[in-house]
């Protein structure tokens, strides 16, 4: 049992002038649970009250506390701690932070990292290090939290919360959903330890505020990465929030002229495992599908200028970025980052976590402007309401430095939208799905698969239900945890991203975009099985199944009429592996997976 509180951690409240103070208790409350205070180092006589939620999660019980602390002085040194208005334990020792100017013109730092855990957890010294020198003011974490929140019933969350106390019990810690969030009980940890400012639902997933000249946004991706688990209202929820939230900072650019977000999942990256990078992922986020509304478009109309990043392990800068469109200039400069015409995105999850940093394309495509594997994170300076200093800092080789720097600079006046006409000259950048299909491969590779379908058809008579999702053409298995499409291996169903019509004909498969899986239910008195018959043999000598369909008899079908890859990749040389998502022809071998769910 322990009633000695930890865990400290501050956040933002609703009114600037306002901090909120949470911390935990394993097992027992606290009876009357408080947080004492003075300022500039005074006696310690100020006492507020905590409100309590009990947290149960595999059996464990917490106790988490918050205390907003109100009507604080600007720029005024806090001290606290925390406890029991009944007992103050020894070992609760104080900490103290400094309360924001007023006004909406004042500078300050601000670090922004993702993917950071307790194991590997390769930034957090300096993290501590840095908050604890005054270096930043806010700590804003883009989502994959500790690896995981929920991992051995809670407590991998503990210590890593524990971790990062002597940091965020100095600094403000703000966080945003990441995939690792999600703890099967739709993200019910991430939602009971963290306290949000003006959070709509109280539920973390999405939120604004302002701090001096910029507009603040946290946008939560995993609506859209877990739609097939928890449903599509909450994609909606926040859709039409967003838009009231963005027109209401349009309506106060005068006073705060910039807009900055922050999200997990990116709409870009030119990492090598192109299955994040192009997937139907990454286009649902960025574009929607269907009915269900995507944010680019959103973030054009309403003039978003920065938006940040994590998901891949990775640093990654982006020229200003519109519908797969680079632009490498401004209207008023050759610096693209001088009164931008689109948003600069920064994908900065390279703060240290259980595996190895995300490695690049060799070549890198023409949007990127900069990238690094180096372990660090992102501190963005707002100097003022006209520029902002975005620092890259590695840590590698157990030294603090800076990689990367731009300035953004808004000198041209308040102008809400960006790019809306012509006369920008942007630069687009092809997109692997465009290069397939031009690719006589990719022709044999779509033949291939309707042959497979015309087959299934013959044999059941028609199918009960078609359904699209990720096909796993990598020299592996596909078991990436966020798919919505998940491999046999991994237990769990088949998401149903989209749907096609009952019948199919030869010209719905070519009209597929290239990178999806086709996938088929049939119904369950057809007792169709999925085996794997034939295999491709790799030059590492592992062997990779190509699925056969077995008659509802269980006699094996006749074999499907494959191309000559071998043939068709002396005829284009373009078509070369390029990892998840997509088909890869490697010494004339192809792996590829069609599978037929039951």
């Amino acid at each position: 049992m322990s009633l000695i509180p930890e865990q400290v951690h501050l956040s933002l409240a609703d009114d600037p002038t306002s901090m909120k103070v949470q911390f935990v208790t394993l097992h027992d409350v606290l009876s009357a649970p408080s947080v004492l205070y003075s300022f500039d180092d005074g006696i310690l006589n100020r006492v507020e009250p905590a409100t309590v939620k009990k947290f149960v999660y595999d059996n464990v019980v917490r106790y988490i506390y918050t205390a907003e602390l109100k009507n604080l002085p600007p720029k005024t040194n806090v001290r606290y701690k925390v406890g029991s208005v009944e007992e103050w334990y020894p070992q609760a020792q104080s900490f103290n932070f400094t309360t924001f100017p007023e006004g909406n013109d004042f500078p300050y730092r601000m670090c922004i990292m993702g993917d950071l855990g307790v194991f590997k957890g390769d930034s957090l010294p300096y993290l501590i290090q840095d908050a604890q020198q005054g270096l930043y003011d806010i700590l804003v974490h883009v989502g994959d939290i500790a690896y995981d929140l929920h991992t051995n019933s809670g407590y991998v969350g503990d210590e890593f919360m524990r971790g990062l106390e002597p940091a965020v019990a100095h600094v403000p810690y703000i966080v945003i959903a990441g995939n690792h969030e999600d703890d099967k009980f739709n993200f019910s940890n991430y939602r009971y330890r963290f306290d949000m400012p003006n959070d709509p639902f109280g539920d973390n997933q999405f939120y604004s505020f302002d701090l001096g000249p910029v507009h603040f946004i946290g946008i939560s991706t995993e609506f859209y990465g877990f739609f097939y688990e928890y449903g599509q209202e909450s994609v909606f929820t926040q859709y039409n929030w967003l838009i009231d939230d963005l027109k209401k900072a349009n309506a106060n650019r005068e006073n705060v002229p910039f807009i900055v977000s922050w999200q997990h999942r990116p709409f870009y990256c030119s990492n090598s495992n192109s299955f994040e990078c192009s997937s139907f992922e990454n286009s649902l986020i960025r574009k929607g599908f269907q009915d269900m509304p995507g944010l680019e478009d959103v973030f054009i109309e309403y003039g978003m200028d920065i938006a940040f990043w994590g998901h891949e392990h990775s640093y990654e800068r982006f020229y200003p970025i519109f519908n797969r469109t680079a632009y490498k200039s401004s209207d008023v400069s050759d610096d693209p980052y001088d009164n931008p015409v689109a948003p600069t995105y920064i994908i900065t999850g390279s703060a240290g976590c259980h595996s190895t940093p995300a490695a690049f394309a060799e070549v890198p495509v023409n949007h990127s402007a900069f990238r690094s594997e180096d372990f660090g994170y992102t501190i963005m300076t707002v100097l003022n309401k006209t520029h902002l200093l975005l620092e890259q800092i590695s840590i590698e080789q157990q030294k603090r430095h800076v990689i990367d720097s731009i300035w953004i600079k808004k000198t041209k006046g308040i102008h809400p939208s960006h790019v809306r006409s012509k006369r920008h000259a942007g630069h687009p950048f092809p997109h692997p799905e465009e290069q397939w299909q031009s690719s006589p491969c990719h022709s044999q590779f779509v033949e291939f698969v309707f042959l497979l379908w015309e087959r299934a058809l013959r044999e059941t008579g028609g199918l009960d239900m078609i359904q699209t999702g990720v096909i796993s053409t990598s020299w592996g298995y596909n078991t990436y945890p966020i798919s919505p499409f998940m491999s046999p291996e991994s237990g769990r169903a088949t998401a149903v991203p989209h749907h096609l019509p009952p019948s199919l004909s030869r010209n719905s498969v070519f009209k597929l975009p290239i990178g999806r899986q086709i996938e088929c239910r049939f119904p369950d008195k057809l007792n169709l099985a999925e085996l794997s018959k034939e295999f491709f043999d790799e030059p590492n000598g592992r062997r990779h199944p190509l699925p056969l369909i077995w008659s509802p008899r269980g006699e094996s079908a006749p074999p499907t009429p494959r191309p000559d890859f071998a043939q068709c990749h002396k005829r284009d040389k373009r078509a070369k592996p390029v990892g998840f998502g997509h088909p890869g022809v490697r010494d004339g071998r192809l792996s590829i997976r069609v599978s037929l769910k039951i």
